[in-house]
Formats: C-alpha cells, structure tokens, sequence
C-alpha cells in the first residue's frame, strides 16, 4: 500500500504511512473534483467549490484552520505595493 519493506518498521509506523498516503491520494483527486465541479458549475449559483469541499480525510477544525481569514482588500495593498 505505501511502496515500503514492512518488515523495517513497526505496526503504528506503518499506519501513519498508510494515513499519510491516503490523505495525499484524497489531496489530488479532491483538487480534480474541485476542478471538474468548477468548469461544470453555473457561476451565478453559488460561490466556487474548493478542494476542501471534496476532501473527506479533512476534519471540520483543520477545515477551519486552512481556511484564509484575510480579506481580499488586505491582499491588493500587497500587490499595488510591487512594480
């Protein structure tokens, strides 16, 4: 499953990498739901889908915690301040 020997490590060192590989497998394939749901999507309906919306190895609080809390006026004084 992880592409390891797993005779070199322990039970729980193999679960992490089992975890950890699952997440990044549902990383990818959300950011392509994300995509596809995006391009098929009626933009006066809604707001845009993002990868987290897809992703069910993501729980509500680290949901919360990726979610950028800067509004997007903060971010054009960042970019008008560069030439």
């Amino acid at each position: 499953m992880t592409g390891v020997n797993p005779e070199e490590y322990t039970l729980r060192e193999l679960d992490w990498m089992a975890t950890g590989k699952n997440r990044h497998d549902w990383l990818i394939h959300s950011q392509h739901l994300a995509l596809h749901a995006n391009v098929n999507r009626d933009p006066k309906k809604g707001k845009p889908f993002t990868a987290l919306d897809f992703n069910p190895t993501i729980t509500k609080e680290e949901k919360k915690a990726l979610t950028p809390k800067v509004p997007f006026s903060a971010l054009k004084g960042l970019v008008n301040g560069i030439k």
